[in-house]
């Protein structure tokens, strides 16, 4: 969508005017109405939910959309977005630990193909852009706390959804877990 690109063209352009940084997420896990994530971009190869994580093809796809990202020329400053210091990281998406609770399937199931797919993105993102970090978006952390091309680790905290899934809902000692699973290896983000 050229339009949403020359918005965000725009924004960019902006972040150097006023010294913002920003992180730029590729999809979502979730799929809302009028925003497509990641069962829609399988779909959009003629492929099955689940399918983003563990096709060969479709995985290829999104490393060609990777490449078309960072290899876009901004159409208001003329800097490609992988050298753009404007944006601080790329994050592949949005909150993936919640792809099989919010389908109604087990988390167990998919923690491994996702940790896998993300290792594999970082490793190709990484090759095509090393001056962006990386942040992960889900998956067995400490697998992602060990990967080389994973620079940042992030996690949402929500009260609300912790009481809906029957987790612990004082966020502190989450956070601060979190914190001492990182300290001294990644960076930590709890973000949202």
């Amino acid at each position: 969508n050229e339009e949403a690109f020359q918005t965000l063209d725009r924004v960019l352009a902006l972040c150097h005017e006023y010294d913002v940084r920003v992180i730029i997420p590729f999809i979502a896990s979730q799929s809302f109405k009028g925003w497509k994530g990641v069962d829609e971009f399988a779909a959009l190869h003629g492929k099955e939910r689940g399918a983003f994580w563990t096709d060969e093809a479709v995985k290829e796809q999104f490393r060609h959309y990777l490449n078309y990202i960072v290899n876009r020329r901004n159409t208001v400053s003329g800097i490609l977005y992988k050298d753009d210091p404007a944006i601080l990281a790329w994050q592949f998406g949005n909150e993936f630990d919640s792809y099989a609770p919010d389908r109604g399937l087990r988390s167990s199931d998919w923690e491994g193909p996702i940790t896998e797919w993300s290792k594999q993105m970082a490793a190709y993102l990484k090759q095509i852009d090393p001056k962006h970090l990386i942040m992960e978006a889900g998956g067995n952390k400490e697998a992602l706390i060990a990967d080389p091309n994973i620079d940042v680790i992030s996690i949402h905290l929500y009260e609300y959804w912790n009481r809906l899934g029957g987790q612990p809902t004082e966020l502190g000692p989450i956070a601060k877990k979190a914190v001492q699973s990182t300290k001294g290896r990644k960076p930590l983000m709890i973000d949202e």
